[in-house]
């Protein structure tokens, strides 16, 4: 999958967000080794299971929320015009609804087996990354033009040290 979009920063929050939809295959270490079904598996391991998804899936949406209010900082240094206007209305659109989809996965957890929501998660995932980055972020990168505030610069560790 590309996510290539010439925004050296979001680029790399790219493949970091990449990196963990791929870190949902190792939810469950005996279906990896085995293939077995979570219903073939001891509660205590189902459980092991479902505390190692909530993990990651909170991972995951705490460096969505923060990789979206980065791209929106980004959003505020587009032109005024029409296009603009639009472009940011529905991208932001796009950044609400994954994050309304994700809080949803995330409270059905408890009541479905830990691989098959892990499966699900990085099926819409990785469709909506690629989709996402082809229909909005490179158009956001390409309409910057190529110039980027340095005050804007992403700062990942900073971001985990302050919360986001």
């Amino acid at each position: 999958m590309n996510l290539e979009t010439g925004h050296p920063a979001i680029d790399k929050q790219h493949q970091h967000l990449a990196e963990l939809v791929k870190s949902l295959d190792s939810v469950c270490e005996t279906r990896q080794q085995t293939g077995a079904p979570c219903r073939n598996c001891v509660s205590e391991h189902t459980s092991v299971c479902s505390d190692r998804l909530a993990n990651l899936i909170s991972e995951l949406l705490g460096f969505m929320l923060d990789h979206f209010m980065y791209e929106e900082k980004l959003m505020r240094l587009l032109p005024d015009t029409g296009e603009c206007r639009t472009h940011i209305e529905g991208h932001m659109y796009a950044h609400a609804e994954i994050s309304r989809l994700l809080s949803q996965l995330t409270t059905d957890l408890a009541r479905t087996d830990p691989m098959k929501s892990s499966l699900r998660l990085q099926n819409i995932l990785n469709g909506w990354l690629g989709q996402h980055a082809v229909g909005f972020d490179t158009k956001l990168s390409v309409s910057l033009g190529g110039t980027y505030d340095a005050e804007l610069d992403y700062d990942q560790d900073l971001s985990r040290l302050l919360g986001g």
